[in-house]
This record gives C-alpha cells, sequence and structure tokens, in this order.
C-alpha cells in the first residue's frame, strides 16, 4: 500500500517538475478557458449599455468558507472591470465579516482601475444575517 503511494506521489510530482520546465522554456502551454469567467466581461458590458449598476453578491457564508473568499477574488476582478466602465457595483452581504472584507476589496478595485473618487461606501452594504431583521 505505502509503496502504491509512493509511486504515485513520484508520479505527480514527475509530472510537476515536467510542465514547470516545460514553461520556463518558454514553450507555449494550453490552458482552457473556464465559460463562466469568459461570461463576466459580457455580463458587466450588458449591464454598462443599459445604464444599470452591477449586483455582485459573494455568496452567504462566512470568511472561513473557500466558496466566500473565491467569490471576494473574483468580486476583485468583476469592480475593476465596472470601474473602467464607470458603472456601479452593488455588493450585499449578509455576514458582518464579509462586509468589511467586500468593502476594501471593491475600494482597491476602483484605485486599481484609476477610479478611486468613483467608489461610493454605501455601494457595499451590510444587510443582516437574521432571517427575520
Amino acid at each position: 500500500m505505502i509503496g502504491a503511494i509512493l509511486i504515485l506521489m513520484i508520479l505527480v510530482c514527475g509530472a510537476i517538475l515536467f510542465y514547470i520546465v516545460k514553461a520556463q522554456s518558454g514553450e507555449k502551454l494550453y490552458i482552457r478557458k473556464i465559460a463562466g469567467l469568459e461570461a463576466v466581461e459580457e455580463a458587466v458590458g450588458r449591464a454598462t449599455e443599459m445604464g444599470r449598476p452591477i449586483l455582485y453578491v459573494p455568496g452567504i457564508a462566512d470568511v472561513d468558507d473557500i466558496q466566500t473568499i473565491a467569490s471576494v477574488v473574483i468580486l476583485s476582478e468583476v469592480a475593476k472591470l465596472a470601474a473602467s466602465y464607470d458603472t456601479r457595483t452593488i455588493v450585499p452581504t449578509r455576514m458582518p465579516l464579509v462586509f468589511p472584507l467586500a468593502e476594501e476589496t471593491v475600494r482597491n478595485a476602483y484605485a486599481d482601475a484609476g477610479k478611486a473618487d468613483a467608489f461610493r461606501e454605501d455601494d457595499v452594504r451590510f444587510l443582516s444575517d437574521d432571517q427575520f431583521a
């Protein structure tokens, strides 16, 4: 059993090292596009054309959930793209710890796009974590 795991580990490490050397040599590697991420730019463009703000919900989980962390990373790119198009990005949150994280992410995205003055603090909103609030 240990021998099989050792062989599998050597194969995986060998494949990783092979592709690292291949990338460092300058050879072009194929990276498959993710269709959902490709559609984000189209959705932001459509909202801009219609003159509507973007509503981005980072999820209902707290900061300790990996899905929330991934969503905040995507929020950064969406907000940066929206800022470059002069489109508002409204972000409602339901968890108290996600609120400052989302606010700072959107603020930094607007600053990175060179539109720091276009950021409005009331666009990132804390709603409530209680169902009947």
